[in-house]
């Protein structure tokens, strides 16, 4: 039977609450290439359809829908995989008006929302075992914006927007 790990979902929207996204960097974070052009990071976000990933051209987007495609498989090869989503459902960011939002980031705040929470159910069942959401995530704590991908898809590094 598969259960949230509910410590680390507090642990968690704990980080988001302090969260100061869009700033200059605030630690280190291994293998990303770095922009500080936000219209630029902009289009790798939303525009370009050139990330390879298995022979194929996919958006950013398509890459972060097709990760959490997958994590969803993971949940309903449980027999309880219904109640699971309606935990996963529960969680939520609830004290947004604490984060710290540049107007860069209330320009995609959306989709750094939408990022956010997926890490967060990714964390409550895996725990930090998934790499590409983990680096997300750690991206989102450094004060970046992942935007985009470098290379062919998983090899590479992940696209991040910080202020100057």
């Amino acid at each position: 039977m598969l259960k949230l790990n509910n410590s680390l979902v507090k642990e968690s929207l704990s980080l988001v609450d302090n969260i100061k996204l869009f700033t200059n960097k605030q630690k280190v974070v291994e293998e990303i290439v770095e922009y500080c052009d936000f219209e630029k990071c902009k289009e790798f976000a939303y525009d370009y359809d050139e990330y390879l990933m298995d022979d194929e051209y996919y958006t950013w987007q398509d890459i972060k829908d097709l990760q959490m495609s997958s994590f969803n498989e993971e949940i309903y090869k449980y027999e309880n995989y219904k109640t699971i989503n309606e935990e996963l459902r529960k969680i939520g960011i609830k004290n947004v008006s604490k984060i710290a939002l540049s107007d860069e980031c209330k320009e995609v705040w959306d989709d750094v929302y939408n990022d956010l929470m997926n890490c967060i159910k990714v964390r409550a069942i895996l725990g930090k075992k998934n790499y590409f959401f983990e680096k997300i995530f750690q991206i989102y704590l450094s004060g970046g914006w992942p935007c985009g991908w470098e290379g062919n898809f998983p090899n590479g590094k992940v696209k991040v927007f910080y202020c100057k």
